[in-house]
């Protein structure tokens, strides 16, 4: 197992000497690659770019060193708002990103300020974020597979699955929870907008005057506000990643019973 297969097909920018390092010459320990068990998915709390985020985290004063700072930014990879992927440390870096989980998690920072249990001072992430994470998360998981034949979905947590209820907020919860759920989400099709409207319908949601026309309307609008609603998804009308990934999740379940 060696870095760059574990990254092997995920298009990132390596930024980690690009962001600054404590000044005091701190580094991060170090750890085996096969020691990694799971994927620890967070959100950065702060609309602050990743620049940002690494100098508050390198300097006194912050959260997670208020001493000396930390090493370096506390997560392995990060994902901007407009989707780009960073590599921010190496996958052997013991970076300081959840209590008791640093030696045995990589870390994935969605960069931003998001609305989670008990918190909703946020927004919400960008579509590219959603995509993006889901993305990565597939990669990632096929790539650790082929090392450790039993790395899957079930190896995907969110920090709330740690003590910190709110992180990474709803919507990245719901892709954390569909990767945790067992469902292969490359296998199911959504696709298309007739794909969402059979969902629907098959889950409960009424399309009384048009059906599964393939075609976006008001009714198909009032039906995924419903599921949204009923889902505690923030109600925006669209089919968004969160949505696909909870659809998926009870379809899956449907199919089981």
């Amino acid at each position: 197992m060696d870095q760059l297969s574990l990254l092997k097909g995920i298009n990132f920018e390596d930024y980690i000497n690009k962001l600054p390092w404590n000044k005091s010459g701190r580094k991060w320990g170090k750890r085996q690659l096969t020691s990694i068990n799971k994927i620890v998915v967070h959100q950065s709390l702060s609309e602050g770019s990743l620049t940002a985020i690494n100098n508050y985290l390198i300097s006194p004063g912050n959260h997670i060193s208020p001493v000396l700072g930390c090493p370096h930014i506390a997560y392995h990879m990060a994902i901007g708002k407009d989707g780009r992927i960073f590599l921010c440390n190496n996958f052997d870096d013991v970076t300081w990103h959840t209590k008791g989980q640093n030696t045995s998690g990589f870390a994935i920072c969605v960069l931003g300020n998001f609305n989670g249990t008990g918190y909703n001072k946020g927004g919400n992430p960008s579509k590219e974020q959603e995509e993006k994470l889901t993305e990565i998360l597939k990669k990632l998981i096929t790539n650790f597979s082929i090392f450790n034949h039993s790395f899957s979905g079930k190896n995907i947590y969110g920090h709330y699955h740690f003590g910190k209820p709110a992180c990474p907020g709803k919507i990245l919860s719901g892709i954390v929870e569909s990767f945790r759920s067992g469902i292969i989400v490359e296998h199911i099709s959504l696709s298309t907008m007739k794909d969402i409207q059979k969902a629907l319908l098959t889950l409960g949601y009424s399309l009384p005057k048009y059906g599964p026309d393939g075609f976006y309307g008001t009714e198909t609008k009032i039906a995924l506000n419903a599921f949204q609603l009923d889902n505690n998804l923030p109600i925006s009308g669209y089919a968004d990643e969160a949505t696909k990934s909870l659809f998926l999740s009870k379809l899956s379940l449907k199919e089981k019973h």
